[in-house]
């Protein structure tokens, strides 16, 4: 086992001496070398032991030597998950396009009779008797929950234009931690960025995606739990990690949380996280989400520079 292998599996090659291949390796590799299967090139997803999931390449082929007898195999592997998470973004961001679209005229089409019913609510408020007041302030607050999803369906849908300035990451997250009412006495938050981290972006649209973020965790969190936050630079890139210690997101539904309109809460417009994807691939970013049942982590890739 060489370095990159090291590196790609989290294993040190000393402690695979003397170890049976098939113990040390999970399915589908596991399977792969007890079945004996060659393959010439694959693609596979692994899970490591920290419970992270990895797209591998790989190639599992015979050693013969001099005189072509078969002394062992040889399994070659490639780390293919940056590539796969940006096919994902490309494709996913290809659908978010005619979506936002097609949200931006449902959302026209729906705020006009919204007006009118809205105005015609405030009208019988005044005129009212006592005992239908309440009926009415009702219909008031629903037409207010109509036309916050309306605004989020056209944040959806605008085109983005960057304003770009220097930013201070650990005040921006800092600040929307603290404007977020669900982050509260139950919910330990964890800031490990330091405050001389900048980055170059649009502080209002990122101001939203951190929310966005936050809100999700806290949402996530109702009885309390651990709000983390990190910081790494990758080459040029600032790589930002914020996990929560939630109920997670089930397997099935991990490669659906940034389509819009997709939500798992009784309440909410799905919009969220779409909103979130669509902010940070406009920073030219990439943001891809790891869960199990004990939380989520969600990574986040934006150009320093």
């Amino acid at each position: 086992m060489n370095s990159s292998a090291e590196r790609i599996l989290g294993v040190k090659a000393i402690d695979t001496i003397e170890r049976n291949c098939k113990e040390l390796f999970k399915n589908p590799i596991a399977k792969l070398l007890k079945e004996g299967k060659f393959i010439e090139r694959g693609e596979v997803q692994y899970k490591l032991p920290d419970g992270r999931d990895l797209w591998l390449g790989l190639t599992f082929s015979p050693l013969r030597d001099s005189e072509g007898k078969e002394i062992g195999n040889i399994l070659v592997f490639t780390d293919l998950t940056e590539l796969k998470a940006l096919e994902s973004q490309a494709e996913l961001r290809k659908r978010l396009s005619s979506l936002g679209e097609m949200s931006a005229g449902i959302a026209h089409e729906l705020r006009n009779p919204l007006a009118v019913i809205a105005g015609y609510t405030k009208l019988l408020s005044r005129k009212a008797d006592v005992a239908l007041l309440p009926t009415v302030e009702a219909i008031s607050r629903e037409i207010e929950v109509m036309d916050r999803i309306i605004s989020d369906f056209l944040s959806f849908a605008r085109p983005v234009e960057l304003t770009l300035s220097k930013i201070n990451l650990g005040e921006i997250i800092s600040s929307c931690v603290s404007s977020i009412a669900g982050v509260s006495g139950s919910v330990e938050v964890l800031l490990d960025i330091d405050k001389s981290v900048f980055i170059s972006g649009d502080e209002i649209l990122l101001r939203q995606a951190f929310t966005n973020l936050i809100q999700n965790a806290a949402d996530a969190m109702k009885d309390g739990g651990k709000l983390s936050f990190g910081y790494a630079k990758t080459g040029s890139y600032a790589e930002i990690t914020v996990s929560d210690t939630g109920h997670g997101i089930p397997e099935g539904m991990k490669d659906k949380i940034f389509l819009p309109f997709y939500t798992t809460k009784e309440k909410g417009t799905g919009l969220g996280l779409a909103i979130v994807h669509k902010i940070i691939t406009s920073h030219a970013g990439t943001i891809h989400v790891d869960s199990t049942s004990s939380g989520t982590t969600f990574r986040l890739r934006l150009p320093k520079n």
